[in-house]
């Protein structure tokens, strides 16, 4: 079974994770909960045919829930132009996470993909904050400043957009995310 598994990651080792703090009148992160009301994201995969994931690993670096239902859900999306079709889900609590913390997830079982595939998130909050006291984001690459190199996505409520045309950091970069697949699901 080893042998037919794969860490599928854009991160390369030379590179260092980090995240981008909005500055002041802004508020939140460039890959979380922020003032420009962005609360979806996604990564974008090569992977080989006919693997499966089994496991996603988000490098969370900044989660704070101020209810305790306060949530994310974890996406597959298929392969196309931008995430698309809705493949698996799975709904994690924030307070299960905490800064600079690796969270591992599964789906129940592999999710069958076709080709390349995008795993994505949306931030949930029950209550609508006065100030700024939540927060969750994932670690994201340095900027590679090759627009070609980008692989990282946002949703800002009118569709997803490569994170080159973010509204406060437009970067080439890519997100903290590590995927475990397998070529044999059944063991």
């Amino acid at each position: 079974n080893w042998l037919t598994s794969d860490t599928l990651s854009n991160f390369s080792p030379a590179e260092k994770a980090t995240i981008t703090r909005y500055s002041l009148p802004g508020q939140g992160y460039s890959t979380g909960f922020n003032s420009d009301s962005l609360v979806m994201y996604a990564e974008y995969f090569n992977n080989t045919p006919g693997h499966q994931i089994s496991e996603v690993w988000l490098n969370i670096s900044k989660a704070n829930s101020v209810a305790a239902t306060d949530s994310i859900r974890v996406y597959v999306y298929g392969d196309g132009s931008s995430p698309g079709t809705v493949l698996a889900s799975q709904k994690i609590f924030i307070r299960e996470a905490k800064d600079s913390f690796i969270v591992k997830l599964d789906f129940n079982s592999t999710v069958p993909v076709v080709g390349n595939f995008y795993i994505g998130w949306q931030i949930w909050y029950v209550n609508k904050a006065s100030l700024e006291t939540r927060q969750l984001a994932i670690y994201h690459s340095p900027d590679r400043l090759l627009p070609s190199k980008n692989t990282a996505w946002y949703n800002n409520g009118s569709g997803w957009k490569p994170f080159l045309q973010h509204p406060f950091a437009p970067m080439s970069v890519s997100l903290d995310v590590k995927v475990l697949t397998t070529a044999n699901a059944a063991i």
